[in-house]
C-alpha cells in the first residue's frame, strides 16, 4: 500500500505540474535552483505539448481509450513471459494490470536513463508480494525490456532512414507581415544612403 499511495502522490503531482500552470510555475523555480536545466526544458516542452489540447475533450477520450488499450496488451505481454518463466497465479491476469501501469509510472522517474534500475526495482518490489521470487521478477523484468526493445527496432530503423532528429525539426516559420517589415527597411536605409552627405 505504501508503493502504491507513493506512485499515487507523484502521479498527482506531475498531472499539477502538467495541467495547472502556478504548480508548473513552483517546480519550474525549483528546478532553476537546483540547476537542472535539462529536466526543466524536459518539462517545459511537455507543459506546452499537453496544454495544447486544453479544452479538447473529444481527442482527450479517443486518446485515454487507446492508453487503456495499449496498457492492457503491455499486460498481456508481460503475462505471457510470467507463464513463460513459470511465474502463475490464480489471479494473476488482475495482478498484471495493476502492477504493469504502475511500473511504467515508476520508470518515468527522470533520475536514470529510460528507467533503468527503478523499473526492475519495481518489478522485485511488486512481483514479491504475490509470491515470486527475486529471479523470477528480475527475468520478467528483463524480458519485458526485451520485447520492448524488439517492438521498437522498426521504428529506430526508420527513424534513422528519415534523418534523425534533423528531419523532425521544423523549418523556420515565415511571417507575411514580418517579411514585409523588412522589405520595407531595406527599402528606407537604401533610399537614406543614396541621400548625399553635407
Amino acid at each position: 500500500m505504501l508503493t502504491f499511495a507513493v506512485v499515487a502522490v507523484a502521479f498527482l503531482a506531475a498531472n499539477l505540474a502538467l495541467f495547472y500552470r502556478p504548480t508548473y510555475n513552483v517546480l519550474h523555480r525549483l528546478l532553476s535552483l537546483f540547476r537542472m536545466k535539462r529536466v526543466d526544458e524536459k518539462i517545459e516542452r511537455m507543459f506546452e505539448s499537453v496544454n495544447c489540447y486544453r479544452g479538447r475533450w473529444g481527442l482527450l477520450l479517443g486518446t485515454l481509450l487507446m492508453s487503456i488499450g495499449v496498457q492492457v496488451g503491455c499486460a498481456l505481454v508481460n503475462l505471457v513471459c510470467a507463464r513463460a518463466i513459470g511465474l502463475q497465479r490464480h489471479n494473476d491476469w488482475l495482478d498484471f494490470l495493476v502492477f504493469i501501469p504502475t511500473i511504467g509510472l515508476i520508470g518515468m522517474i527522470p533520475l536514470s536513463v529510460g528507467g533503468t534500475g527503478w523499473r526492475e526495482g519495481a518489478y522485485i518490489l511488486l512481483f514479491q508480494s504475490v509470491g515470486a521470487s527475486n529471479e523470477q521478477a528480475a527475468a520478467l523484468s528483463v524480458l519485458w525490456l526485451g520485447a520492448v526493445i524488439a517492438t521498437s527496432l522498426p521504428g529506430g530503423v526508420i527513424y534513422l532512414m528519415r534523418g534523425g532528429r534533423k528531419a523532425d525539426i521544423p523549418g523556420p516559420t515565415t511571417n507575411p507581415q514580418s517579411d514585409k517589415d523588412e522589405a520595407v527597411l531595406g527599402e528606407t536605409t537604401e533610399q537614406l544612403s543614396a541621400v548625399p552627405g553635407p
